[in-house]
């Protein structure tokens, strides 16, 4: 008979689901969706359903591994935290503890996971990654334009008169939205979605466009320029409960709207048809994707957004928004939790930029330990990213599979599953819930959580500030600003809770900016994307596929990835479906299947992003706002093999 756990899923995910774990004879069975959980209502993606199976693969490690002689060969946790309190105290007596660098994403989701950052806190600070190579650009946009991203409740959208998906594809990314639009739509709201690719959420839409990718800060501004030339801007909110409206009109008036239209790919009829369903259409909700952020212009693409949205009057009222992210949650994690303020050194490399720092870092990088990341698949510019980790000394890599930056790794340590220790989940991605996951199965092997083997290791160091704590009581310190708000560890294992100050509709009764208001954004008017590499005849684009979560479903999978690119483009150069191609950039080259696509514009070369290989294309670049990485911004050229 079949026990059922409560669980949530740790995957770095907008929908943040709540599970429902069948376990027999302390095997998992089956994960199902929560029914009561206000979002995940009973059902789940392949990526969650798929999880059980992948805790048993073949690719799970079970024994700490050291690299000897070239090969891997399992030792015992008592050998393996003797090797690295050696190493640590090491390079601390004879370098600094900046020699030691910690790269870290968010490839488990869980309170307890952050724990990582406390223990490099107390050894004394060190290089520690910064910036993003997702959503950074957006984030840093919405926190000028409104003090902090916040998102609506998606139910919200039912007092909409039109959505737009902007770059968003909920088919893929974000499936338990898909409910909420289409009650929407039987309600009578229209759908417009705007991507350069015609993605599965097509389907969604009443009107869908086609733009050039990295033009979508021109088309905002295009919109918001034409609407305000026709008076339909609205001008109480502009007066009352904005600030910069007089630089942000000039820099409307300057604006060549023949420009807009070269750089979107759109017609003039284009601009006006999208204007007229904002203007006709209001409130109206916006949707963003992660994907406009990733260009040299990505963090002012979002601000023109959220200023678009301000000059109609669609902020701070219910049926509208901008819905980048939610990072309210943020607030209410306890400052002592990580530390910090026991690190007297501190050094930071952004994401995208990790080969350069690497390679130029002064004193130079010693050790490296890597914590829920595989930057070997997700870090620009591949092969300038593995000359550089060749030569660091040491590495050390914590993680559940076999990745390809464990392959490279000198020690390799195995950490347990979601379902083997009990944590608080949640995502800042979109408005959804605090959610308790209950341990669910014994660990796997000699699998242990990451705080438990850095509270190990802090012992032997002789550290003080990492106690051998149990999860519950880091939980409850981590979660103290809570208590004050009369939320405690308990009433989150009862049912799912939405952080304190989840107000129903966000601004509407002010902003979080220094004045108090919407900030209007002002820049140069050069703010296309990155206006790429001489030679090179395509833009690539690297987006979420439908089954996978960046690299986690591909460990252990090197087949050759789908290409794809415009059927008259593919006509032109004789490429048929199936047809091995070679992709070239700047950067390096990738071997790939081709998949000609109606879907994919002129221009456009698209590989589904977390394959073997598709960083090697990518450039190490930078765009405008949150150190975010500018990984969209790859030309390439493309030829039959």
């Amino acid at each position: 008979m079949s026990e059922i756990y409560r669980s949530a899923c740790p995957l770095d995910c907008f929908d943040g689901c709540g599970f429902k774990v069948s376990v027999e004879n302390g095997i998992i069975k089956r994960i199902d969706g929560d029914v009561s959980h206000p979002f995940t209502r009973g059902f789940i993606c392949p990526k969650g359903r798929a999880l059980a199976d992948r805790i048993y693969g073949p690719h799970r490690l079970r024994h700490p591994l050291l690299k000897r002689e070239g090969k891997f060969v399992s030792i015992s946790w008592d050998e393996a935290y003797d090797i690295i309190v050696k190493k640590l105290d090491y390079i601390k007596r004879n370098f600094s503890t900046l020699s030691v660098a910690h790269y870290y994403e968010s490839g488990s989701g869980g309170l307890l996971r952050s724990l990582d950052n406390r223990f490099f806190n107390i050894y004394g600070g060190v290089s520690e990654c910064s910036g993003s190579l997702c959503w950074g650009a957006g984030n840093s946009a919405q926190a000028m334009d409104f003090g902090m991203p916040l998102s609506h409740k998606p139910d919200d959208m039912l007092n909409s008169k039109l959505i737009v998906l902007w770059g968003r594809n909920p088919v893929y990314t974000n499936i338990h939205l898909v409910p909420f639009i289409e009650r929407a739509r039987k309600k009578g709201a229209k759908v417009l979605l705007i991507d350069p690719i015609a993605t599965a959420s097509t389907k969604l839409a009443d009107y869908y466009y086609s733009i050039k990718a990295g033009s979508d800060a021109l088309l905002a501004l295009g919109l918001a320029k034409t609407i305000i030339e026709r008076g339909k801007e609205d001008r109480w909110f502009i007066s009352n409960r904005t600030n910069g409206y007089e630089k942000y009109l000039s820099l409307l008036k300057r604006l060549d709207m023949g420009w807009v239209l070269h750089e979107t790919g759109l017609c003039p009829e284009d601009i006006l048809n999208i204007a007229g369903l904002l203007m006709e259409n209001r409130p109206a909700t916006c949707y963003i994707g992660y994907g406009m952020q990733r260009h040299a212009g990505g963090g002012n693409a979002v601000r023109a957004i959220d200023a678009l949205w301000a000059v109609l009057g669609n902020v701070g009222v219910r049926g509208g928004g901008v819905n980048y992210s939610h990072r309210l949650m943020s607030r209410y994690i306890d400052d002592g939790f990580y530390a910090a303020d026991r690190a007297t050194a501190k050094r930071e490399f952004l994401r995208g930029e990790m080969a350069t720092f690497l390679e130029e870092a002064d004193p130079p990088v010693k050790a490296l330990f890597v914590t829920k990341a595989n930057p070997l698949r997700q870090i620009p510019d591949t092969g300038r990213l593995i000359k550089a980790l060749n030569k660091i000394d040491f590495k050390v890599t914590l993680d559940l599979f076999m990745t390809d930056t464990c392959e490279v790794s000198d020690m390799v340590l195995p950490v347990t599953s979601f379902l083997e220790e009990e944590d608080v989940i949640y995502t800042t991605m979109s408005r959804t819930y605090l959610n308790y996951a209950e341990r669910v199965i014994d660990r796997i092997g000699e699998a242990r959580p990451e705080w438990e083997i850095f509270a190990d290791i802090a012992e032997r160091m002789g550290l003080e500030g990492f106690p051998h704590l149990t999860s519950e009581e880091w939980l409850e310190m981590a979660l103290r600003p809570l208590k004050r708000h009369g939320i405690t560890l308990e009433d989150i294992k009862k049912g799912y809770i939405e952080p304190p100050g989840s107000t129903e509709i966000p601004w509407q009764d002010g902003f979080m900016t220094e004045s108090g208001k919407f900030e209007f954004l002002n820049f140069d008017l050069n703010i296309r994307a990155g206006d790429g590499d001489e030679g090179y005849t395509y833009r690539l684009i690297t987006p979420h596929p439908k089954d996978s979560l960046h690299s986690q479903s591909y460990v252990g999978i090197y087949d050759l990835p789908y290409v794809y690119i415009n059927t008259g483009e593919a006509e032109k150069m004789g490429i048929l479906d199936g047809d091995k191609v070679l992709v070239t950039s700047p950067s390096g080259e990738l071997e790939g299947l081709a998949r000609p696509s109606r879907a994919v514009p002129v221009g456009t070369v698209m590989i589904y992003e977390g394959q073997y290989g598709v960083n090697r294309l990518t450039p190490i670049a930078t765009a405008d706002l949150g150190g975010q990485a500018a990984i969209y911004d790859a030309r390439v050229n493309i030829r039959r093999l």
